[in-house]
């Protein structure tokens, strides 16, 4: 082995996993937990497209007066998936839903905006945007807006 292949190997091995680009991890777990919801989410990359989607699930809960009966908790899942973004300091994610599955009343937006502060951290900080809306029976006007709150969440890069 020659001396430039065992520096560049040394190197490697002593780079610390959080300067790997958040692009690269195989999965990230997102959490929220306030007033208003209880937010579980999971992403799954792929290992040869590490900016490809290849798993997703997670689980809400609804808090207060504004869910109705069978619409408190609920699995989140890839086809709600309507956008997600992620690179070394990003990661977006917007979901939508109809609850109940059957004959739906209600309509959930989830909307998640964070961002690494550093290259040395494996934590995303940011928002997410929840909207739940009652759809009119007639399904032409917008509906009447139930709740529209933003707060804090946070996501963790796990290799």
């Amino acid at each position: 082995m020659t001396s430039r292949m065992l520096a560049w190997g040394i190197v490697l091995l002593a780079c610390p996993l959080s300067l790997l680009p958040a692009s690269a991890a195989e999965r990230i777990y997102c959490a929220a937990s306030d007033d208003h919801i209880d937010l579980s989410l999971e992403l799954g990359f792929d290992k040869r497209d590490p900016e490809r989607l290849h798993h997703f699930r997670g689980i809400a809960a609804l808090k207060g007066s504004a869910p109705q009966a069978g619409t408190q908790r609920f699995r989140l899942e890839s086809e709600m998936i309507r956008q997600y973004w992620i690179d070394d300091k990003d990661l977006r994610l917007s979901l939508r839903n109809a609850l109940p599955s059957r004959r739906p009343a209600l309509g959930l937006s989830i909307v998640l905006q964070t961002e690494r502060k550093s290259m040395g951290t494996l934590r995303f900080e940011g928002v997410y945007e929840a909207k739940l809306v009652r759809h009119t029976q007639s399904g032409t006007a917008a509906g009447e807006t139930m709740m529209d709150e933003t707060a804090p969440i946070f996501c963790a890069i796990k290799r």
